[in-house]
């Protein structure tokens, strides 16, 4: 009962695969660079992001960003994108403005990206 007890608490505390690019570092500029010309094509320009969420483990990425105008003000809904690296770069693989439904939940996501989203990939 005890070590029943000992695995569940360390299974739920297990920390994630995934770490979240500390501000200023390049590798969360890149990010935010790849997205901003698909939220700009859509709400307008200048768009700058509120970093909700931010992943990386590897080659792969998940945001979710709130976009705002520079000084402050809403420029649209919250955008939602997949990421993968290359040799030249972060890019863009998928993404979403206002989303209503958990998208990149789905199985053919998960497949891929399941090492950055893992608690909507489970069941």
């Amino acid at each position: 009962m005890i070590a029943l007890a000992l695995t569940t608490t360390l299974v739920a505390t297990a920390a994630p695969a995934w770490q979240e690019p500390p501000r200023g570092s390049e590798t969360r500029s890149a990010m935010m660079d790849a997205v901003r010309p698909f939220a700009e094509s859509d709400m307008g320009a200048p768009v700058i992001f509120i970093v909700r969420d931010l992943r990386v483990e590897g080659n792969l990425g998940f945001a979710s960003l709130d976009p705002i105008r520079p000084g402050g003000g809403t420029a649209g809904e919250r955008v939602h994108a997949l990421y993968q690296r290359s040799s030249v770069g972060w890019s863009v693989a998928d993404w979403s403005v206002g989303a209503t439904e958990e998208w990149w939940s789905a199985p053919e996501i998960c497949a891929v990206w399941q090492s950055v989203i893992p608690e909507f990939c489970e069941g």
